[in-house]
């Protein structure tokens, strides 16, 4: 019962951390989308339209579920790029960088999300007869995302921070002593996960 009491404690703690970690990320995400927009609301107000669309992409780039900020960008974006009064090759920028945007921000769980505004800019395009000038690179072969293997690194990674605390506080007694066989046993397994993490990523 002991050591069963003390997994559990230390599973709690580790996970513990894992949230306040992730509520520390998310906020880091709020904040700067939050920043972006209300630059880019500032930039279009004094019709700096070219400095505008970078600020929307920006605020855009920073997506998460929940997120307002991200989400007003883009329907402030939109709503810029259909703005009569804006030249062509502004439109075509903005379309760019909304689709730079999406497509870094793309994940397993915004995919479907991905797809729907890809289809948007390629309609929008096609309506105000808009083509990418010829002295733009173009990808020819976009890179494919492997959404499986994205979620088996998550895994692996959350994994390895788990068992990092767990050897700390299993590999160590309360006088301060070194426990080998247990610190030895948890970091074997914590970099057996940091690899597995690191080959994930390889085929992600």
């Amino acid at each position: 019962m002991p050591i069963r009491n003390n997994l559990f404690r230390y599973l709690g703690i580790a996970a513990l951390v894992v949230a306040v970690m992730l509520v520390m990320a998310y906020g880091v995400v709020l904040i700067r989308s939050r920043e972006a927009l209300a630059t880019a609301k500032t930039l279009a107000s004094s019709s700096d339209f070219d400095g505008a669309i970078e600020s929307y992409k920006d605020a855009i780039s920073w997506r998460a579920p929940f997120n307002p900020y991200s989400s007003a960008a883009r329907v402030e974006l939109l709503k810029l790029i259909s703005d009569s009064s804006i030249s062509s090759s502004l439109k075509e920028k903005g379309l760019q960088y909304f689709a730079w945007a999406i497509t870094r921000s793309r994940n397993v769980f915004t995919e479907a999300d991905t797809i729907d505004a890809l289809q948007k800019i390629d309609e929008i395009r096609a309506q105000n007869k808009l083509t990418i000038p010829q002295s733009q690179v173009r990808e020819t072969a976009p890179p494919t995302l492997n959404f499986k293997m994205q979620i088996v690194a998550d895994l692996f990674f959350w994994s390895w921070i788990v068992l990092v605390f767990i050897s700390i506080w299993s590999g160590f007694n309360a006088d301060g002593g070194i426990k080998p066989r247990n610190l030895a046993g948890a970091l074997i397994l914590s970099l057996v996960f940091y690899a597995g993490w690191l080959i994930s990523l390889c085929f992600a």
